[in-house]
């Protein structure tokens, strides 16, 4: 494990820990703030690989899908009768590409299947860019927003979980069983596509 790979584990360790602690005072929020810039990688990665940097815009057509990724979720929020998180992607391995959307359902309470239908547009927390081929360097992270509804509307059953599936849009379908602790209602579930940043963009 080289540096940026310790560095951007430890960055994201840190950004997700103050994201937790947010509400105990305007010092966390300094601090998350903090950790978002640092667990992006740009600051080292200038530093240590500034080849990698300098190539940042160009053709991403032969950099591989990535396929050494460390997945974890922020912990569940909630608006107007919605819940979300984050779901934060770091690049453990060589340069590589994250592409359009995820694949983003939640285990029912006994874990004997999934729940949940995909859904493609600006949701009540997260806007929705265009997806695009995403470029990743060691140590990199990158986003999803995940929206859902928590509060139950014409009978629609609502589940608590603590799991959700998230599957990787790549030939090999890579999927990831990130915590979550959630109710989720009816089976829509809100995702954005991939982002090269620790926040997705807020509507």
């Amino acid at each position: 494990m080289n540096a940026v790979t310790i560095y951007g584990v430890v960055a994201l360790t840190f950004m997700m820990a103050m994201y937790a602690l947010e509400r105990r005072g305007r010092r966390f929020v300094v601090l998350f703030a903090l950790g978002c810039v640092l667990s992006s990688g740009a600051a080292l990665s200038f530093i240590v690989i500034p080849p990698v940097r300098a190539g940042a815009t160009s053709s991403t057509a032969d950099i591989p899908s990535c396929n050494h990724l460390v997945v974890a979720s922020t912990p569940v929020e909630g608006a107007d009768g919605a819940g979300y998180m984050t779901i934060l992607f770091v690049n453990l391995g060589s340069r590589c590409v994250l592409t359009g959307y995820p694949s983003v359902q939640f285990f029912e309470p006994r874990a004997t299947h999934l729940i949940g239908h995909d859904v493609h547009l600006a949701s009540m927390v997260f806007a929705e860019p265009a997806p695009s081929r995403v470029a990743l360097a060691n140590g990199m992270v990158a986003s999803i927003g995940v929206t859902w509804q928590d509060d139950p509307k014409r009978n629609q059953s609502c589940r608590s979980t603590q799991w959700a599936n998230v599957v990787l849009p790549s030939k090999d379908r890579q999927n990831f069983q990130p915590s979550v602790n959630a109710k989720p209602c009816g089976s829509d579930v809100w995702v954005t596509p991939f982002e090269t940043r620790a926040q997705p963009k807020l509507n």
